[in-house]
């Protein structure tokens, strides 16, 4: 089974995934930090490279395809964009083979802009 957060930037998701992964022995990955360790370079600069926002995406989407394609019995931590643009054709591709659950985060905008993140 996949287990995939989404939710807005500083919802959680990467902490309460990490969590989860742990307690139920599942492998853990951020989508972020796997688009980092894929293309070599911070999340900035290839947004920077990117001529919009959309391409960014699509770039991304390759690493979500790759993680879901290679992995079993994983928390996912999902973008911002959730399960939008080019993700969500990736996401129903790999749900008509696995089992992937997706968890919507959700949390009020004053614990949010309240968070040490920001």
């Amino acid at each position: 089974m996949i287990i995939y957060f989404v939710g807005i930037g500083c919802v959680g998701k990467t902490t309460i995934g990490r969590m989860l992964a742990t307690k139920i022995g599942y492998s853990f990955f951020d989508v972020d930090e796997e688009v980092e360790r894929y293309y070599q370079k911070p999340i900035e600069r290839i947004q920077d490279e990117c001529y919009s926002m959309n391409g960014f995406r699509e770039k991304a989407s390759v690493v979500l395809d790759n993680i879901l394609s290679n992995n079993d019995n994983t928390v996912i931590s999902g973008t911002p964009s959730g399960l939008k643009f080019s993700f969500l054709q990736v996401f129903k591709r790999h749900q008509k083979k696995k089992e992937i659950i997706s968890i919507h985060l959700k949390d009020t905008p004053e614990n949010i802009l309240e968070s040490n993140i920001l």
